[in-house]
């Protein structure tokens, strides 16, 4: 299911390129007039490093986990390699979900900035991205990494989390000539009771990445956000992503390529700011608001090429402007959302498998299929939904749902065979063995019993459930019907029949009666 993640992250794109003269440093209107030399191209291919950071899970259990995070870093460095040139051996790339020495803990992070600030030379490009928790305190904001305590206390922040003011150092002191910074820090409130809080993006954490004329080192930058200062970002639960990361990561694949295929800092932008509107308010609803901004200064966004793209990459229109496709694809996407039949979806993927809302359509036809089946009690069905994807939406609820219906099947047949029991004992007139699958009837009850069966010279006895049992933990209804004929000792016949509820306890052989009532 696609849901809201009470996020209001700052997810950040910073470009900058560090010269070692004089600044120069502009805007579309109004420009520095020492500015010579606009960058529009990206270094050499060996000579991009990256580090790529995903924080879900913290050692504090002060800090609430989260669900996308390491997901996104994923998404985005495979995206970075795959379609920006940035070598696989050159992006480092720390999740909580790695073995010790690849975590995002305080002291790997700045160990591996450490280690780049050395390697990454004057003429490359480097490029951070952290996608994590966030926090401000006294107006200074601070990255969280997994080993970070979250406290009041200024000194223990600086102590445990890396403040923004750092990274902007850490920035500042690179030889490389190019940067790109990724943030995605200012996601749902950190502390974990209050998980459920928004946590807007403030201008604490955008000032630090605010560069100007005044850095002498810097020549240019830009900088995406997520959403606007004040306000907060979504994600998709169901893909395990943020909307804005997927828009960045299908931009960069192929939706904000121009015909010739090549997707410009420019183009990028643009993209991000129309599908991340319209993919929010598509899946959460129209009220829902979400529109990141951009900040360029001193660079010509329309010719800085970050990817480009071959002919297997391409979207399914080659002749034409791949933007139209995009928005052809939305279009289409937003006129099905009302649908709840899977095969629609399907459809759709079909249509644009190599589209940025092909995996999403994948993704919401089996969320239709779990609706259907989430409640249902045909065991094959549930098998083939589970088989079909083992490790897909819904497989853990689907092993869930099976093993649960496995366990009330074989409760089902333990209960049953046990009222066959208790009727076949009824009939031989053998009160030892209603005596043993009804323990707890007390001994005046069982000494009528024993009276009845000397008395009947023969005893017919059915006992018909009316449905199948009904198991809450240790205890199990069932409403049956009895129908009871005997002769007496003078050879009177009697019939009879009544609603009865039959009520069980689990054992450790299995199940026992501890009450028959009249209904």
């Amino acid at each position: 299911m696609t849901t809201v993640r009470s996020i209001a992250f700052l997810a950040a794109f910073v470009l900058v390129t560090l010269v070692a003269g004089k600044a120069q440093t502009s805007s579309n209107d109004a420009q520095p007039r020492d500015v010579v030399v606009k960058p529009d191209t990206l270094p050499p291919v060996d000579a991009r490093w990256a580090l790529v950071i995903g924080v879900d899970e913290y050692a504090d259990p002060q800090v609430s986990s989260l669900a996308g995070a390491a997901n996104d870093a994923a998404e985005f460095s495979g995206a970075i390699q795959r379609f920006a040139g940035f070598p696989k051996d050159q992006v480092i790339v720390l999740t909580t979900n790695q073995e010790p020495g690849r975590r995002p803990t305080r002291a790997n992070i700045l160990f591996h900035l450490s280690n780049l600030s050395a390697l990454v030379p004057p003429n490359g490009l480097f490029l951070f991205f952290f996608a994590g928790h966030g926090v401000e305190r006294d107006g200074e904001a601070f990255l969280l990494p997994s080993d970070a305590r979250l406290t009041e206390n200024l000194r223990i922040l600086h102590a445990t989390g890396i403040s923004f003011q750092n990274v902007r150092a850490w920035i500042q002191e690179m030889p490389a000539k190019q940067l790109l910074v990724f943030l995605d820090a200012c996601r749902n409130n950190p502390t974990a009771a209050r998980g459920s809080e928004d946590n807007l993006l403030t201008e604490s954490f955008t000032t630090p990445f605010r560069f100007s004329e005044r850095n002498r080192e810097i020549e240019a930058f830009a900088v995406l956000y997520a959403t606007a200062v004040g306000s907060r970002a979504y994600e998709n639960s169901s893909g395990g992503y943020g909307f804005f990361t997927g828009a960045l990561v299908d931009g960069l694949k192929g939706g904000a390529a121009d015909a010739a295929g090549e997707v410009t800092l420019g183009s990028l932008v643009r993209f991000v700011q129309d599908t991340v509107p319209k993919r929010v308010q598509i899946e959460l609803g129209e009220t829902r608001r979400q529109r990141p901004f951009a900040e360029i200064r001193g660079y010509r966004a329309d010719e800085l090429v970050l990817a480009k793209l071959s002919g297997l990459n391409r979207p399914p229109t080659p002749d034409g402007p791949l933007r139209s496709a995009a928005a052809e694809q939305l279009q289409a996407w937003a006129d099905l959302r009302e649908s709840n039949d899977p095969d629609a979806f399907l459809a759709f993927y079909k249509a644009y498998p190599d589209g940025p809302l092909a995996e999403q359509a994948l993704q919401r036809k089996r969320e239709l299929e779990w609706t259907r089946l989430e409640h249902s009690v045909d065991i094959v069905e549930l098998k083939k939904f589970y088989e079909a994807q083992p490790r897909g939406a819904y497989s853990k609820e689907a092993i869930e749902r099976i093993a649960l219906l496995e366990r009330t099947a074989g409760d089902r047949d333990a209960i049953l065979a046990l009222l066959r029991e208790y009727a076949d004992a009824y009939r031989a007139r053998d009160a030892e063995r209603v005596a043993a699958v009804w323990p707890s009837l007390d001994r005046k009850n069982l000494d009528r019993m024993r009276d009845f069966f000397q008395m009947a010279q023969t005893v017919e006895f059915e006992l018909t459930p009316n449905g199948d049992p009904t198991v809450t933990g240790s205890t199990a209804v069932v409403a049956c019907l009895r129908t009871l004929a005997f002769v007496d000792q003078r050879g009177g016949r009697r019939e009879s029949e009544t609603n009865l509820v039959v009520t069980l306890e689990r054992t450790a052989d299995g199940w026992a009666l501890t009450s028959v009532a009249v209904q």
